[in-house]
C-alpha cells in the first residue's frame, strides 16, 4: 500500500530594495562662477518644485526667459520673468522658476531633455540679448534614470 507524501517547497522572491527618491540631476549653461542657468531636476520626483530652473547674474523682473529643445518651434518655457521670481544680493540677481513634478509641462521637460540633443536658452532684458547659449543633453538619461 502506497501512503502519498505530500511535499511543500517555499518560493522566495528578494526584490532589490528601490531607493524612495533618486538622487537630483543638475544641469548648468555657462560659467558656474559668474553668469549661468542650472535646471535642477529634484531628488521627489513628484514634489511641487521637482524641476527649478535658476538664473544667475543673468535676468531681473521683466526680462524674457526662453527654453527649447533641437529645432523645436515650441518653447518649453516662454515666459517674463517676474519679481517675484527673482531676488537680489550682493552678487546680482536671481531668478528661480520651478516646475510642478505632478504637472504636464514637468513631463514635457523630462522627455524633451531624454530625447532632445540641445538645450537651447535665451534671456532677453529690454530687448538686449543678456546671454543665448546651448546645452548639451547627452548623458541626461543615464543620470536621470527611468
Amino acid at each position: 500500500m502506497f501512503r502519498p507524501i505530500l511535499l511543500a517547497a517555499t518560493l522566495t522572491l528578494t526584490m532589490p530594495a528601490l531607493p524612495a527618491t533618486a538622487a537630483p540631476v543638475a544641469l548648468t549653461l555657462g560659467d558656474p562662477a559668474a553668469r549661468h542657468v542650472t535646471f535642477t531636476f529634484g531628488a521627489d520626483r513628484a514634489a511641487p518644485d521637482a524641476l527649478v530652473i535658476e538664473t544667475r547674474r543673468v535676468g531681473n523682473p521683466g526680462a524674457a526667459l526662453r527654453i527649447w529643445i533641437d529645432n523645436s518651434p515650441v518653447a518649453l518655457v516662454d515666459r517674463v520673468l517676474t519679481a517675484d521670481d527673482c531676488r537680489f544680493d550682493d552678487a546680482g540677481a536671481t531668478c528661480r522658476v520651478t516646475v510642478d513634478g505632478t504637472t504636464g509641462s514637468y513631463a514635457r521637460f523630462v522627455t524633451s531633455f531624454r530625447r532632445g540633443l540641445t538645450a537651447h536658452v535665451t534671456v532677453q532684458n529690454a530687448g538686449v540679448m543678456e546671454m543665448q547659449d546651448d546645452l548639451s543633453l547627452a548623458g541626461f538619461t543615464a543620470a536621470y534614470g527611468p
